[in-house]
């Protein structure tokens, strides 16, 4: 059991983000998976490590998922390096 769990560790039921969601504009700014950790622990949800459990970005893998959608990925990379406030723009 765990208090708080990094975001691609995060296997949860899609409705558990039926109430939570960030801003679509707003920075990334490295607190996402505490948020969202203590947002899943106050609707009963319980944070486990499961050992021997691969999470992958599909078939595909994080490289064809950063090839099929370029504009995202480079979103946020872009994201992670600038201040908030500061406005995305290709």
């Amino acid at each position: 059991m765990a208090r708080h769990l990094g975001g691609i560790t995060h296997f949860v039921d899609a409705r558990a983000y039926d109430e939570f969601r960030w801003p679509e504009e707003e920075t990334l700014h490295g607190n996402q998976d505490v948020e969202f950790s203590m947002y899943l622990t106050s609707q009963n949800y319980q944070m486990a490590y499961l050992e021997n459990y691969f999470v992958n970005h599909g078939l595909d893998g994080t490289e064809g998922q950063m090839k099929k959608h370029k504009d995202y990925f480079e979103k946020r990379k872009w994201e992670k390096c600038h201040v908030y406030g500061d406005k995305y723009e290709k």
